[in-house]
């Protein structure tokens, strides 16, 4: 179930953060809005999404192999160099 949270915004305004709980129990944002009732409605549109098996952001997980090589897998890979003995 989703719920919104109340906090300050830097003008001093309250702004309402609105969280769900994704297909793996992980708590996710929903955004951020001024009043409550649009962050109630927005939870809920994430949570029935949810529900429906729709993925969020599908562009959000993807990276470009160069980015991953070079960043992921270089600096933890390890090479052995092994001489045949022949």
């Amino acid at each position: 179930m989703g719920f919104s949270r109340k906090r300050v915004g830097r003008d001093g305004k309250p702004r309402y953060t609105s969280y769900y709980l994704d297909i793996r129990g992980r708590e996710r944002s929903a955004g951020t809005f001024s009043s409550k009732k649009d962050a109630n409605d927005a939870w809920k549109k994430a949570e029935a999404a949810v529900t429906a098996g729709k993925p969020g952001d599908p562009s959000r997980g993807r990276q470009t192999f160069e980015v991953y090589v070079v960043e992921k897998w270089l600096p933890h890979a390890t090479t052995c160099c092994r001489s045949s003995g022949r």
